[in-house]
């Protein structure tokens, strides 16, 4: 989707609070690719909520790196848009 390959993602599983499964995926993106990700990532997300990102922007980076959670519901291929938390 993103123009990423698959051992470039790390994967952490975790146990959530109710002893829930969770699996945390993890990316470094750097140099020319970091673009070209970053258009595809801002063009899927809605415009009302992409406002909200922006307005909030400095709640989502901590230590010069972005941290966006997104909806397990809402994220799947098929959908021409996503919905971050």
């Amino acid at each position: 989707m993103f123009g990423i390959k698959e051992n470039e993602i790390s994967i952490q599983n975790i146990t959530g609070h109710f002893g829930n499964p969770i699996s945390m995926l993890g990316l470094e993106i750097k140099n020319k690719s970091t673009r070209e990700f970053i258009k595809k990532l801002v063009s899927m997300i809605p415009q009302d909520q992409m406002i909200g990102l922006l307005e909030n922007i400095e709640d989502y980076i901590q230590d010069s790196s972005l941290y966006l959670r997104f909806s397990k519901q809402h994220w799947f291929p098929g959908k021409d848009r996503y919905i971050w938390s």
